[in-house]
Order: C-alpha cells, then sequence, then structure tokens
C-alpha cells in the first residue's frame, strides 16, 4: 500500500514540475529524478525529436547516464547531442512507429536489441524500457531507461513510466506552443522595427523606389520568403512605383493568379495544390499577398513568393506593413517640405516635452523603504516609451512599464491613453494580471485600427511580505540584483511568464506571477532599445552588461544609477546610439 501511496504522491509532484513552468528544458531533470526515486533503475534519460522528424533525436537529459554518451557519434547543438537513429537498436524504432513502449527484458536474448549488445556490455546492463512520448498523436521524443542484472521492472513500474512520459510530452507541447508565441512577437517586433527604419531611409534618400525595395528585402528575411514584390499603381496620385527583392521572376504571372483566384475566394494564401500548374512548373510553390489600399479602393498589393509554409501571422504581418506602407508613403509625398519647415520642428519638440512631463508625474520620489531612478531617452522627438510608479500602500508600491511599437507621431496618443486609463483601472485593483487583461481590452480596437500593439509589464512589489505579483505582455525580464552568502553583489532574472503584446488579441487572459524577493535588495526595468543595441560588431548591449553595470554601480554606492547609462550606451555603439527608445527604471529597496 506504501508503494501505491508513494507511487502516486510522485506523479503529484511531477505534475506540479510540469504545470507550473512552460519550459520543458528547465524542469526535464526535475522530473526523470523524481520517476528515479520510484522505479529501479539508478540510469534514464530523454532523447527529443525536432519538427515531428525522426531521422536524428536530440539527448537532452544524460546527468544519470554517466559515460554512457561518449559510445555515441553525436553533434553538440544548443539543445543537446544530436544522434542519428541508426546508431539505435531496431526496437526503438519500432516503439517509435507503433506509439507504445516496448521492453527489453534480456538484451543477449531480444534479436531486435542485438544491435545494442556490444554497448549493453561495456556499460553494464541487461535491460532497456523505451516509452514514447506521444501527444496529439505526435512522437515528441522518448525516455529510456537502463536496466540492470539485480534491477527489474513490474508493469506497475512501467505504467508509472508512461504516466511520466505522458507529462513530459505535454511539457514539450506547452514549451512549442510558448516559442511560437516568442517567434510571432519577434516578427512584429521586426517588423515594426523595419516599418520605423524605412521611414527613415525614405525621407532621407527622398525615393519611394528604393524605400518599396527595401522593404520587400525586410519582409523576405521576416518571412523566410524566397522573394517578394510590392507595387502601387494609383491613378487619383499619379504615384506609379513597382520593386522587388528575390531571385523569381514570375511576378507578373503570381499577380494574374492572385486577380483571377480573388474572384472566387477571398484567400489570401496559396500552397501546395491551391496554385496553377504553370507557377509550379514556373518554380512557384506558396503566396501570400496583402492588399494596398487608400481611401477603401485597392492601389497596389505586396506579394511573397516561396517560404517553405506560410501562415496566418504572416499575413497579420503584411497587414501591418500594407497599412503603414501607405501611410508613410503619402504622408511624405504630401508633407515632404513641411517636415523640413522649422515650425514642425519646434511642435515636435513641444510633443517631447509635454510627453517627458506625462513622465515625470507618474513617477513618484522614493521613501524611507525604497529609492528609486529612472532614465527616458526618447529616439526622435516623439518616445514610445511609458511608464508609472505608485505607492498604495506600506511597503506596497505598482509599477507599470510599456513600450509601444510601431508608434511614430502616434505614440503621444497611447500614452495618453494608457495613462488614463492605469490610473482608472488601479482604482479597482492592484492585480498586475487584471490590469493587463483590462488594459487590452480598453485599447484593442484603437490599436487594431492602426496596426500597432504595446509591449507592458505590471509589477506589484509587495516588501512587506517579501513577495513580488507580476504579469507580462511581451515585454523584457527585470533583473534582480542580491547578495551571496560571501556578501559579493550577483544578479538574477525576475522570474516572468511573457504572453502575447497588447494589441495582438482582444480577448488575451495574462497569467500572474508570484516570486520571492527575500534577500533582494535592487531591480532593474528597462524596454528593450537598452539591451538591443548593437555594437561594430553587430554585438547586443545585452542583459548580462546592464546587469553588471548596475552591480558596478552599486557597489560604488552610486545614488542615481541610471545617470551614467547613456555614457555607457554611447561607449558601447560607438556614439551611434540604440535606434530606439531608452527606458529605464530602477528600485534600491532597504533591507
Amino acid at each position: 500500500m506504501s508503494d501505491v501511496i508513494n507511487t502516486l504522491s510522485s506523479i503529484v509532484e511531477i505534475s506540479k514540475i510540469v504545470t507550473s513552468s512552460k519550459d520543458f528544458f528547465a524542469i526535464k531533470d526535475s522530473v526523470i529524478d523524481k520517476m528515479l526515486e520510484v522505479v529501479p533503475p539508478k540510469r534514464a534519460c530523454v532523447n527529443i525529436f525536432k519538427n515531428n522528424t525522426y531521422e536524428y533525436t536530440y539527448l537532452v537529459c544524460k546527468e544519470t547516464l554517466g559515460d554512457i554518451p561518449k559510445f555515441f557519434e553525436a553533434e553538440q547543438t544548443d539543445i543537446g547531442m544530436k544522434i542519428h537513429m541508426d546508431q539505435f537498436a531496431e526496437y526503438f524504432r519500432y516503439a517509435i512507429k507503433n506509439k507504445r513502449y516496448y521492453y527489453v527484458r534480456d538484451i543477449f536474448a531480444d534479436d531486435m536489441a542485438e544491435a545494442e549488445r556490444a554497448l549493453a556490455e561495456k556499460v553494464g546492463y541487461k535491460g532497456r524500457l523505451v516509452v514514447p512520448l506521444v501527444s496529439s498523436n505526435n512522437v515528441k521524443g522518448f525516455i529510456t531507461c537502463f536496466v540492470e542484472e539485480d534491477e527489474k521492472l513490474t508493469e506497475g513500474d512501467i505504467d508509472f513510466i508512461n504516466s511520466v512520459a505522458s507529462l513530459l510530452a505535454l511539457s514539450i507541447d506547452i514549451t512549442n506552443q510558448n516559442k511560437e508565441i516568442d517567434e510571432m512577437v519577434k516578427k512584429f517586433r521586426n517588423a515594426i522595427v523595419s516599418i520605423e527604419s524605412r521611414a527613415t531611409s525614405l525621407y532621407e534618400n527622398r525615393n519611394p523606389n528604393s524605400y518599396f525595395k527595401l522593404i520587400a528585402e525586410d519582409i523576405c528575411k521576416i518571412t523566410s520568403s524566397k522573394s517578394a514584390f510590392i507595387f502601387v499603381d494609383d491613378d487619383t496620385s499619379g504615384l506609379t512605383v513597382a520593386e522587388s527583392f528575390g531571385s523569381n521572376k514570375n511576378l507578373k504571372m503570381v499577380n494574374d493568379f492572385i486577380i483571377s483566384s480573388s474572384k472566387k475566394s477571398d484567400k489570401k494564401i496559396y500552397q501546395g495544390d491551391t496554385i496553377s500548374k504553370q507557377l509550379l512548373k514556373g518554380g512557384v510553390h506558396s503566396i501570400a499577398y496583402e492588399n494596398l489600399v487608400r481611401n477603401d479602393e485597392k492601389i497596389g498589393k505586396i506579394i511573397l513568393i516561396n517560404s517553405d509554409k506560410y501562415y496566418t501571422d504572416d499575413i497579420r504581418i503584411l497587414g501591418i506593413f500594407a497599412t503603414q506602407i501607405v501611410l508613410s508613403v503619402y504622408i511624405y509625398l504630401n508633407n515632404v517640405k513641411l517636415l523640413e519647415n522649422s515650425f514642425i520642428h519646434r511642435d515636435l519638440e513641444l510633443v517631447n516635452q509635454q510627453q517627458q512631463m506625462i513622465m515625470e508625474d507618474e513617477i513618484m520620489s522614493g521613501d524611507d523603504n525604497v529609492s528609486i531612478d529612472y532614465l527616458n531617452i526618447p529616439y526622435k522627438y516623439v518616445g514610445g516609451d511609458f511608464c508609472k510608479f505608485k505607492k498604495i500602500d506600506d511597503n506596497k508600491y505598482i509599477f507599470f512599464i510599456a513600450d509601444v511599437m510601431g508608434h511614430g507621431l502616434m505614440s503621444n496618443y497611447f500614452v495618453a491613453m494608457m495613462k488614463g486609463a492605469i490610473n482608472m483601472l488601479l482604482t479597482i485593483t492592484s492585480s498586475p494580471s487584471t490590469i493587463l487583461s483590462q488594459l487590452n481590452s480598453i485599447l484593442f480596437k484603437e490599436l487594431d485600427k492602426l496596426d500597432i500593439f504595446i509591449t507592458a509589464k505590471m509589477i506589484f512589489f509587495d516588501f512587506q511580505n517579501n513577495k513580488v505579483y507580476s504579469a507580462n505582455a511581451g515585454h523584457t525580464v527585470p533583473i534582480a540584483i542580491y547578495k551571496d552568502v560571501n556578501g559579493k553583489r550577483k544578479y538574477k532574472m525576475l522570474n516572468s511568464n511573457t504572453a502575447i503584446a497588447i494589441g495582438i488579441f482582444e480577448d488575451t487572459v495574462y497569467d500572474e506571477d508570484v516570486t520571492s524577493v527575500n534577500g533582494i535588495e535592487f531591480f532593474a526595468i528597462y524596454t528593450d532599445g537598452v539591451i538591443e543595441a548593437k555594437n561594430k560588431k553587430g554585438e547586443e548591449f545585452g542583459v548580462n552588461r546592464l546587469a553588471n553595470y548596475f552591480i558596478n554601480q552599486l557597489n560604488n554606492n552610486v545614488e542615481n544609477p541610471c545617470d551614467a547609462i547613456k555614457d555607457e550606451l554611447a561607449g558601447f555603439t560607438d556614439n551611434k546610439g540604440s535606434g530606439d527608445d531608452i527606458t529605464i527604471f530602477t528600485l534600491k529597496r532597504s533591507i
């Protein structure tokens, strides 16, 4: 009876480990250690497959294996040892194909294990169990246990290992889903950065053709397409521009196909057998497109050709580009002379001053328990960063930081909207997850109209109970600095589950993390303009440099640690700056 209770208790503990983390790689070793506390084998490992392909497997959990890995020909990768499946005995392929476990009780008696006998003899085991990690009817990897002469697996042991395998498969799925979200946000970020930088080049070069060509190149990179074609043919304004990037020369044929197909369907993606035979013969196997629209009239298109596969997210990205291209080009054509006028510059300076006043109003000064510092440097006249810090009770504070992506001149509008919304929501609740979810609901329609989104983070500092409650909408992760047992300052990243940015999906619900901050004396919260600043070699300033900068400031008892960061970044980038807004907020507590 005690064995059953122990097994059930272990399953519950493993379930907690899996469901409390969104990163398979962070929990895999703990799960295997917990499993080996229950079942006889002393050695077990986990291998995974990538992208549901089974030619290679990756050994990702090998802490209990000793010298076994050295007997495999393998390539070391960032996720683990890459091993060809030909190096495994036949029963592995049987288990993977049939999606069920295979238990070799005696390696030297089972014909399907013949290829493994030399290894078993060298490292000392007699039997082996392989259990596939199956989720959504796909094999994600496998657990394998090495069974020695004096060990024996019962049916109960195998059932337990099967349960562990199911939980690990779930963890892999959760990790992949979060990775997809991160990749989607990265695509959106890259799209916005491209639009911002290329809009600058439009004014510098005063040439819509070169602007379109640069945009076409950027879209290819972001969507992994081989070719892109952007054209405008607007009779009303007299603007006619057509530019392409890539090697495919069938652009007119592709456009004719889209025109013909759009009469029958409103699809924006064509792949495989949905493409005409003529295009397939011409080397076109996938197409995605979006219309360029002005005053409800279609005036052109963005067309992408030959990514491995196009997704709905790619159409959303094209939608962002389509909206911003039309806005950028027509604002440029109508206002290029005005933008050179000094009165416009004066007005922009006034808007900048207004934003700085808004920011200063939202940052309270420190008190007996905390000292704070912050720095805000807009990249251009009008920035897209905003932060707020407010005391809500003794030793309890609320902090909010946001970065409007693709802001331009509209950022001041959204900063004002965020200020009003946050102030209103704080009268109702201090829950970070609730506030971010409600903020998304409030701003979504306005953001969606302009294809703009906002990364944000909200933190409730409860120093009375040494806890921090936080919710993250695609924002950077805060730095936490503490002293080790020897009194040396070190840093770690404040635990944070990253969710999707505000303004992407209307019904997004944000999770809330609770973290113990016992012993942590200093917090640094920042926008990505700081850590993504690059030097001549293309290296980013990064979190590690930023954290060590603050550790140095603390070691030297600097009262305002943010003051010198501008010079630090200037030295790193050779005075070229970040190319983005910079906002940093620091909090030092008395402990």
